[in-house]
């Protein structure tokens, strides 16, 4: 892992696969992406390394959580053995745990305290109103885009 020295916050490297729930993304290094800006990034370290955005209203995203660090006071990042938690407020937001050293699974995922409607429910992703099960994307440039 490599941090920009100005602010200590490590450099995003992207695993090669992430699964999200039962949903694949393999070699897509944006997992979602709202108005153009990342709104979710994984990357890769000795436990997975996690950047998260909030929608601050209409087409305006802000950093929330900057490489396992939050940014604002209510954000919590629980760091155990291979795996991740963030939580908005209490509400558990994001379970992530590394599987293999360029694979990681999202177990858990309720981004609707930051402002999105991307949540899941057993094997099956929710975007707005598109379920997901069972997809895989490759060599994309996002796994999800909304405008």
């Amino acid at each position: 892992m490599t941090a920009d020295k100005s602010t200590n916050i490590p450099v995003y490297q992207p695993y090669r696969a992430v699964r999200l729930l039962s949903n694949t993304a393999i070699e897509t290094p944006e997992l979602f992406l709202f108005s153009g800006q990342p709104i979710l990034r994984i990357g890769r370290g000795n436990r997975p390394i996690v950047w998260l955005w909030a929608n601050r209203g209409g087409r305006q995203v802000i950093p929330i959580v900057e490489g396992n660090k939050p940014v604002y006071p209510g954000i919590e990042v629980q760091e155990e053995g291979d795996a991740v938690t963030l939580s908005i407020l209490k509400n558990r937001v994001l379970i992530v745990r590394q599987t293999a050293p360029d694979d990681v699974s999202v177990e858990f995922i309720d981004l609707r305290p930051a402002g999105f409607t991307i949540y899941g429910s057993g094997d099956a992703l929710i975007a707005g109103n598109t379920q997901m099960v069972g997809n895989i994307t490759a060599h994309c440039g996002s796994f999800l885009a909304f405008d």
